[in-house]
């Protein structure tokens, strides 16, 4: 495999410096790594939306379309992203496998296979790419866990029970998306894949940094993405976040986190913004191609049962 890109929604810069993971701090003090600072909304405040946008993109919010959090309540999906997108620009030269990334839902066609992120509705319908990709899903595959407790978002809970029951549940979602990620790969290998998995997010909006659960989810994250890497052994590691966690509050920050890991690549710390990190992955690919061109793809039209399934789970998730 040429590259193997993963995405983790809410790493903290400051968590992945402190962990105590053994194989994690061996790929930092081997890679290059810092803070990849987020992208301001109109709000000032980073939102998952226009942070992995812009992860895709490699332009501001105001460019490519996705400017705040509202882009929940719209519906607006990948086909909303108004510029190209380093997946357009690597199909026609390389076989990629997009798994479980937010913002790509519902799926489209790519020269390789997909399976859409959040936030898909619990059907799972229009998720996939192509059609057999579904036959290759185990029975009770979710793609992101909505459940609500006492009639509150989860991340508004404070009952210690309750957070921890949710914690097994959000770290059984993002076990299972790696086993299936290895499942279809081995029916469609391909030469770039990009992995999204949301565990980190979920649980830091359960807990803050001090707290132990919170550091046992990052072992477990940094446990699967161990596996992730020698299950795929890639010429090229990229692994990144689209915002980070203030440390005494369950709320975001811009302290984002990347990794590169090549041949080519220095160790060492260097801090960037996110916009650098599309661009890269066309450098690493030798892509010559230009990010930031204007495209009209066509649009779907999700029906109003499906967006009000959406926007239920968004609701028990306490986005909105």
């Amino acid at each position: 495999m040429k590259l193997l890109w993963i995405g983790l929604d809410g790493l903290s810069f400051r968590m992945a410096l402190k962990a105590n993971h053994a194989w994690w701090r061996r790929l930092l003090q081997s890679s290059r790594h810092g803070i990849s600072q987020s992208v301001l909304t109109g709000e000032e405040v980073p939102y998952t939306g226009p942070n992995w946008a812009s992860l895709y993109t490699g332009v501001q919010p105001e460019v490519h379309g996705i400017t705040d959090a509202g882009w929940l309540l719209e519906g607006l999906k990948y086909q909303d992203i108004r510029v190209n997108t380093i997946f357009d620009l690597i199909d026609p030269l390389f076989s990629q496998a997009l798994m479980t990334l937010p913002l790509t839902y519902p799926a489209f066609p790519v020269s390789g296979w997909m399976v859409s992120g959040f936030p898909t509705p619990k059907s799972l319908r229009d998720c996939f790419y192509p059609e057999e990709v579904g036959n290759l899903l185990p029975d009770g595959f979710v793609i992101d866990h909505a459940k609500c407790a006492r009639g509150m978002g989860w991340d508004r809970i404070e009952d210690e029970a309750v957070k921890l029951k949710l914690k097994k549940t959000f770290s059984g979602v993002a076990r299972s998306h790696v086993a299936t990620f290895k499942r279809i790969f081995a029916e469609w290998p391909v030469e770039a894949a990009f992995v999204g998995l949301t565990y980190v997010d979920r649980i830091n909006h359960l807990f803050v940094q001090k707290d132990a659960s919170l550091l046992a989810a990052y072992s477990e994250i940094f446990d699967l993405v161990e596996e992730l890497v020698d299950f795929c052994r890639p010429e090229t590691l990229l692994i990144c976040s689209d915002h980070g966690f203030a440390e005494e509050k369950r709320e975001h920050d811009l302290y984002g986190f990347y990794l590169i890991r090549d041949s080519r690549s220095p160790g060492g710390r260097k801090d960037i913004v996110i916009t650098e990190l599309a661009p890269a992955v066309l450098r690493i690919l030798g892509i010559e191609g230009e990010l930031g061109i204007p495209v009209d793809r066509p649009k779907v039209k999700i029906k109003p049962g499906k967006m009000q399934e959406i926007k239920q789970r968004l609701k028990a998730l306490g986005y909105i």
